[in-house]
């Protein structure tokens, strides 16, 4: 990770811990969940003990039968890689993104006394890729002068895939860069269940959500 790129430990928690909860199903045909890793870690390590990352990979191998130290080092001492589309079908599930895209460049801004602040870039956007960062302060797009909060409404006057000039100051000194726009769903990203899953993604989302799937 870059420095401006952030991810909060909750979050990252929730992933791994998701990501640890398939393995499992599918290691043990559907017979033990992250559920039973917890309830052994529960009954053997109460408070006032703890327990270490050995202990907790112990008790997955005693869960499973299998050794998880090369699943550890791949998604919980490396950066993970889930896929979350291929995540989500195995359990008779989709990923609906929206037919309509906009053009994207990945930055979140603020107005500050002499532009757009850029407070926020998302890892791998355009801005990211030109070498954007926190704090610099956007003047202008194409060599005209932004005003207000316009950046969003400059944007949209864009297309997905043409290239544009932002002008910045990076604390005092003039800059500029080239970036290309790239495209984002126009609406919020959503989870559907599948109208016609298999039985296998049935048994999947049941067994992992302890729930029966909700086509009929």
């Amino acid at each position: 990770f870059a420095k401006n790129h952030s991810v909060g430990i909750y979050a990252e928690g929730y992933m791994a811990s998701w990501l640890l909860d398939y393995q499992i199903l599918q290691d043990t045909n559907l017979e033990k969940s992250y559920k039973d890793v917890h309830n052994e870690l529960y009954q053997n390590y109460k408070l006032p003990y703890g327990f270490t990352e050995n202990d907790v990979q112990a008790v997955i191998q005693k869960v499973t039968g299998k050794n998880y130290a090369d699943w550890w080092k791949a998604n919980i001492l490396s950066p993970m890689k889930p896929n979350f589309e291929q995540m989500l079908s195995q359990a008779g599930l989709e990923l609906v993104k929206g037919d309509k895209q906009k053009p994207w460049t990945g930055i979140t801004a603020k107005r500050v006394e002499s532009g757009m602040g850029i407070n926020y870039v998302a890892k791998d956007s355009p801005a990211w890729q030109a070498g954007l960062t926190v704090g610099d302060v956007i003047i202008a797009i194409n060599g005209l002068r932004l005003a207000g909060k316009d950046l969003e409404k400059r944007i949209k006057n864009f297309s997905v895939g043409e290239n544009i000039e932002l002008t910045y100051f990076r604390r005092d000194e003039l800059q500029s860069s080239q970036l290309k726009l790239d495209a984002k769903p126009s609406k919020k990203l959503s989870i559907k269940a599948l109208k016609k899953p298999s039985k296998q993604q049935k048994m999947f989302f049941k067994a992992w959500l302890g729930m029966e799937h909700p086509s009929k």
